[in-house]
């Protein structure tokens, strides 16, 4: 899975920049890390920075869940 993350200023409605994370580590490491430097460039490769939307992005209004206010439930948010 992917996730894609969109920095947005809301009174304008302009991207300043995001970046898409990969939930899943590739095949290849199928071991773990053996130092922190090769642990930092797995970190590294899973992590793409993304540029600017060139135009401007509509921001939903914000849905509060009742019984779980301050939590972010990705599940529900609408796939574009």
């Amino acid at each position: 899975a992917i996730l894609t993350f969109e920095v947005v200023e809301t009174k304008t409605g302009r991207s300043q920049g995001g970046c898409t994370y990969r939930v899943q580590l590739p095949a290849e490491y199928r071991t773990p890390p053996k130092t922190a430097e090769e642990a930092e460039v797995r970190r590294r490769s899973r992590v793409t920075p993304t540029s600017p939307q060139p135009t401007p992005i509509k921001i939903p209004p914000l849905q509060v869940h009742s019984t779980s206010p301050l939590t972010l439930d990705l599940r529900w948010i609408a796939k574009p």
